[in-house]
């Protein structure tokens, strides 16, 4: 596929997985109250998840043309390398990210580690999952194989 298809996919990518995150956080959340949320609270998760979503588009550039660069170099790379490689990928860079946020007022004199091992401890399998699903919809969008129609057979008399 093309650059232009790539491009498509590495934006689909960042939607997707910037959406799991914040229904993954919002779901989260102790004070989710029972029933439909209300219009405010609409308005926030969409501002949060267009905030995300270009977060999402900056952070991961150069650690996804990196995964890309890889998976042309490998013979094999489909649904479950680009699951892994963006699980992985994510889960690194929003530790990161997170660690160079200013500090929680609760941690006093928090070093870079303990960033990482804070955000991995309340984000990690968000993050993880947040990778999954963007790697596996860069895959369904940009690399998968369309699937081809069984060879016909043709009889000569």
């Amino acid at each position: 596929m093309g650059a232009k298809g790539r491009f498509v996919g590495y934006l689909t990518a960042a939607a997707a997985g910037s959406f799991v995150y914040v229904a993954g956080g919002v779901a989260a959340t102790e004070n989710i109250r029972a029933g439909l949320p209300h219009i405010d609270e609409l308005k926030i998760a969409l501002a949060l998840w267009l905030l995300v979503f270009f977060m999402a588009i900056i952070g991961m550039f150069l650690p996804w043309c990196l995964v890309l660069w890889v998976s042309r170099r490998i013979s094999h790379s489909g649904a479950c390398y680009f699951a892994g490689t963006a699980a992985i990928a994510s889960l690194v860079v929003g530790c990161v990210i997170s660690s160079l946020l200013p500090e929680p007022l609760f941690v006093e004199d928090q070093t870079f580690l303990e960033g990482i091992r804070i955000a991995v401890e309340r984000q990690g399998w968000l993050l993880l999952l947040t990778g999954i699903a963007g790697g596996l919809t860069y895959w369904f969008v940009s690399e998968r194989r369309p699937l081809s129609p069984p060879p016909t057979t043709s009889s000569s008399p």
